[in-house]
């Protein structure tokens, strides 16, 4: 199994509220924006303490997420690996609606782990949405990692 993959193989998103106003009130950008809330440890032992990240997010016209399971929109890096990975997010407003969202999600990240053959190491992990139309939130990026051996 890649690294990568075993490192962010489960990743869950859940869009805890949202709120909405019609189309002709907008005050936000229809381009989506980002908030790091918070993030439950910044000290783990890999393979068994698991990063749950809390995420702030607004989109001007609602176009979050897409019904097409294939069609990946959130972007998630780890700062030691070359590649990010790339997730589905489900729809947060019926199809064809123009609503302003305002709400939380959260990314849930099972398991990090030392890459190397130090006692500890430090990363970071950094996200993005991309919405229906296109256009990329603004990056977020955790604090500091320590990851340390078991």
């Amino acid at each position: 199994m890649k690294l990568h993959h075993y490192l962010l193989g489960l990743i869950s998103v859940l869009f805890l509220s949202a709120s909405c106003q019609k189309e002709g009130e907008n005050v936000l950008s229809f381009t989506p924006y980002l908030e790091l809330e918070s993030i439950n440890k910044e000290i783990i032992t890999e393979f068994e303490d698991s990063i749950i990240i809390y995420i702030n997010f607004e989109d001007g016209d609602g176009d979050l997420g897409r019904q097409d399971p294939d069609s990946n929109s959130l972007y998630i890096k780890d700062f030691r690996l070359n590649k990010a990975e790339y997730y589905h997010i489900p729809p947060i407003t019926p199809d064809d609606e123009k609503l302003q969202t305002i709400g939380k999600f959260r990314v849930f990240i099972p398991t990090l782990f030392v890459i190397g053959s130090g006692n500890e190491e430090k990363t970071d992990i950094t996200i993005r949405v991309k919405d229906q139309s296109g256009k990329w939130s603004n990056s977020i990026t955790t604090p500091k990692i320590t990851i340390l051996k078991q």
